[in-house]
């Protein structure tokens, strides 16, 4: 049997090429990765849900002190955090502090979430029926003083109080008139 010296190159040439990358150079190296995360405060809403890059979703629960996204974040990489949904029952506005940057080479711990209940004020008062004299003096919960007008149909405290406050609207001074003098 006679050999090809061309095969013989051929196959040589085939080998030596399948044998690259065999050697101890192991690639491309991964991007090392941190978590992504932070502090809570006030948080007594169910319901938020915070969001990395308009796209990482958590949900984070009343009452929660702290939050991480789950998934790691390479090196480098930008980091916006966001509230997508403010808490409800009681409604809540949470605002963000250090959410936005570039990912370094520790984990993130320094994004910090505060939160306020929101309030709806109200204003106290009320109606008046039958006032034909002057002087009548209101007052709620002992102080305040409102003097009420003569002929008055109706009253409001100046001011505004926060939902589930106590109230108690007492005169402190009758009306008086000519049907209240002594003969």
């Amino acid at each position: 049997m006679r050999s090809n010296p061309g095969f013989v190159l051929i196959a040589a040439f085939a080998g030596g090429i399948s044998a690259c990358g065999g050697g101890t150079d192991p690639g491309p190296r991964p991007v090392p990765t941190c978590t992504l995360g932070g502090t809570v405060a006030g948080l007594a809403g169910g319901g938020m849900v915070l969001q990395n890059n308009a796209g990482n979703d958590l949900s984070v629960g009343a009452g929660a002190s702290s939050f991480t996204f789950s998934g790691a974040v390479g090196q480098g990489a930008a980091s916006s955090v966001s509230v997508k949904i403010q808490p409800s029952n009681p409604a809540q506005t949470c605002t963000v502090t250090g959410g936005t940057g570039t990912i370094g080479a520790a984990n993130v711990t320094s994004v910090a979430v505060a939160c306020t209940t929101a309030t709806s004020a109200i204003t106290l008062g009320g109606t008046i029926t039958g006032l034909s004299g002057s002087g009548l003096v209101l007052k709620n919960n002992g102080t305040a003083d409102l003097t009420i007008a003569t002929g008055a149909v109706s009253f409001t405290f100046p001011g505004e109080l926060a939902p589930g406050t106590a109230y108690n609207v007492t005169a402190s001074a009758q009306p008086y008139g000519p049907e209240h003098l002594l003969p």
